[in-house]
């Protein structure tokens, strides 16, 4: 079976090895694959956990390449953002209930393996009942009892396992959970802003470059040059596209609860911002964060952060929300608001 790898819908990289191939190459790089990706059954191929352009990924696939013919299958038509968010909610909903399944296994196993003792030591004499060396009687329900002392002991570890299950299961819905913290999804928003500036910066100087032809460093401009940035500038392209479509998902989350992200503009004369349930005092607005009061010195928040705010003729919120903010109160009562 020949090696090969390619880069699936969800812009992540399956590496097709055979067993005999994989086998083949040295432990730590062995290793290496299992930590940075998946064996899927249903693909026969290792998944990577990173999308394509990874670093950990992309040095693996160099170190595979060293041992191995590693032949490129091409690149998937990627799906889009907010289909890509649906599979990870429904493969979410799955693992939930596979968790559920196999705690309520668990937690069956572990009643039926105590279930015995239970029923025995209701009667004390059994408990209590020594063990008479040389006796055949008294030796087979030594046995017997310790058999039945054995069976409980593993009834314990199964309901360590459905406990274990119950965990998996709650930490699968996290996604879901994320999507419904407005604040999380404020920073999302933040991020996609930052990654589509970036993006828009990089392709302009990349498409100026293709168009000059000139590289800084005065090195002649030929078709492999050509074609390693024409490469470049569409996986830069493609990033962009996502850019803008993480935007309109988490947007259109944010519209729908109703919940408001603060911006430069909107808290331009804030005189307290709120975080986690703490008020502080605004010293300065900037671009992306607050400058505000801390406990000693001062600290910054980013808008996607922010609760709440106040503005002139607002101190009531502080008034009502006042217990254990008194150097904020003391603010107020003095005029210095």
């Amino acid at each position: 079976m020949k090696s090969t790898y390619k880069i699936n819908d969800e812009r992540k990289i399956e590496l097709s090895l055979g067993k005999s191939t994989y086998q083949a190459l040295p432990n730590e790089l062995q290793r290496d694959i299992k930590s940075y990706f998946l064996f899927s059954r249903s693909r026969e191929a290792w998944v990577s956990k990173g999308q394509h352009g990874n670093y950990a990924v992309n040095r693996i696939l160099d170190e595979i390449r060293k041992h191995t013919e590693l032949e490129f299958e091409g690149k998937d038509e990627r799906v889009s953002f907010s289909e890509l968010m649906e599979r990870k909610a429904d493969r979410a909903e799955s693992r939930a209930d596979r968790y559920e399944a196999k705690s309520e296994a668990a937690e069956k196993r572990a009643e039926s393996l105590q279930a015995e003792f239970n029923r025995l030591r209701k009667d004390f004499s059994w408990l209590t009942q020594p063990i008479i060396r040389g006796h055949k009687g008294s030796e087979r329900f030594g046995r017997q009892k310790e058999q039945v002392m054995n069976r409980y002991e593993k009834g314990f570890e199964e309901y360590q396992k459905s406990a274990y299950y119950q965990e998996k299961k709650a930490s699968s819905g996290q996604l879901q959970r994320n999507l419904q913290d407005p604040y999380f999804v404020a920073r999302r928003i933040q991020d996609a802003h930052k990654l589509r500036e970036k993006w828009e910066k990089a392709i302009e100087a990349a498409t100026a470059k293709m168009e000059s032809k000139a590289l800084a460093d005065g090195r002649e401009w030929t078709e492999e040059t050509q074609e390693r940035y024409e490469k470049w500038l569409k996986n830069a392209l493609d990033q962009l596209q996502e850019c803008y479509e993480k935007l309109a998902f988490y947007i259109a989350i944010q519209e729908e609860s109703g919940h408001v992200t603060y911006t430069q503009e909107t808290l331009k004369n804030a005189q307290y911002i709120k975080n986690r349930g703490r008020w502080y005092k605004v010293i300065r607005v900037n671009k992306t964060t607050v400058t505000h009061s801390w406990f000693v010195g001062e600290f910054k928040h980013s808008y996607a952060d922010i609760e709440d705010a106040v503005f002139p003729g607002d101190t009531y919120k502080l008034i009502e929300t006042g217990k254990g903010y008194d150097y904020i109160i003391t603010d107020i009562i003095r005029g210095n608001n």
